[in-house]
């Protein structure tokens, strides 16, 4: 009698082992989901005790989702083992790149429940007490990659756990700088932004006065941070340009105008030498009296390197600019001269 007994014993721990070898977790338990899609991983015990498996939660359309379990105190399958539904924990990691905006959370949850932005370093939503299903909303301005956690644990009763994402507002791409600037074969429009811009367009506007704008010409975004644009319809007298910046779901901002003289009033006889700079100084010879004039310096990029301030040209005169202060490298650089708001003249230059 004694001999089935000690084969049914080994029958049963051969079987236990078998079972608990093929019950092995693999999964690195900090990586993150991508493409919308969380990994959720799954522990029995109310505190992350221990792991039982992944499952992957939501679609690629959409992060957001809404589970349940199957029901209050079932067998749940995961990658490897199944996991009670009555004393479990789980964390749900991803990782998502925001564009530019504002943007509402809202997490829910039967039991305790938290929610972070940073891999679980802070915690932007937090209700770990026990309770009956409630939710929670968290509102952030985002742009970039961030590393999402949600964690939540059930302990006896129903189980649920949701997560849904609004994105409220795509913010508008900051615009750096704006300048208009009068060359011989038209008006050269230049503008540099804040960020990529590929979500955005660009219409570049103008205008005899400072209001009635219309569309010279529109601009895609790119990832680049500076456009340019020729304006080549040869107008004559003073004239406006603007910037209308517009977001892909219609949202739209405007740069402040620039005013350029446009013909033969304002520019002629202005003249800037030399155009091969060996010293520190560039001359202004004028053929009319200017007030109010400044005399500014700029990179291929648009970044403004030197800002003179003359005052007064006599008709007929030469004006030393001394650039020593702007220490410019060897390179390309624009000398652009303007009478109060307005751009007289402006010279491409090269720095030995």
């Amino acid at each position: 009698m004694k001999k089935p007994i000690l084969l049914t014993i080994a029958v049963l721990v051969i079987s236990l082992t078998a079972y608990t070898q093929s019950c092995t977790p693999t999964e690195d338990e900090s990586v993150y989901g991508t493409n919308n899609r969380w990994r959720a991983y799954f522990y029995q015990g109310i505190t992350f005790n221990v792991y039982k498996g992944m499952r992957l939660e939501a679609t690629t359309a959409n992060p957001s989702f809404d589970q349940n379990f199957g029901g209050p105190k079932v067998n749940y399958t995961t990658s490897a083992c199944t996991v009670v539904t009555d004393t479990f924990s789980v964390r749900y990691r991803l990782r998502k790149t925001f564009t530019h905006g504002i943007y509402t959370f809202v997490v829910g949850a039967d039991a305790g429940y938290r929610f972070s932005m940073d891999g679980g370093a802070t915690w932007a939503v937090t209700n770990w007490n026990p309770h009956t299903y409630t939710t929670s909303s968290h509102n952030v301005t985002l742009n970039g990659t961030y590393d999402m956690v949600v964690e939540y644990y059930d302990n006896l009763g129903g189980n649920r756990i949701s997560f849904n994402m609004i994105q409220n507002t795509v913010l508008p791409v900051g615009l750096l700088s704006f300048t208009a600037s009068s060359m011989d074969e038209g008006v050269r429009l230049e503008w540099k932004v804040s960020e990529d811009a590929s979500e955005v367009s660009f219409e570049v506007q103008g205008s005899s006065g400072e209001s009635g704008f219309s569309t010279l010409a529109k601009v895609t975004g790119t990832s680049a941070a500076s456009y340019q644009y020729m304006d080549r319809s040869n107008m004559e007298g003073t004239f406006f340009y603007r910037i209308k910046i517009t977001g892909f779901n219609g949202d739209a901002s405007y740069s402040k105008s620039v005013a350029v003289r446009l013909g033969s009033n304002p520019g002629i006889g202005i003249k800037i030498f030399p155009t091969l700079l060996t010293s520190n100084v560039v001359y202004i010879q004028n053929g009319r009296q200017m007030e109010n004039v400044t005399v500014a310096i700029f990179d291929g990029s648009g970044n403004r390197h030197s800002i003179n301030h003359i005052g007064r040209l006599a008709a007929g005169g030469r004006t030393a600019v001394n650039v020593s202060s702007s220490k410019l490298s060897p390179g390309v650089y624009f000398v652009q001269v303007l009478e109060g708001r307005l751009s007289a003249a402006l010279t491409r230059i090269v720095v030995q």
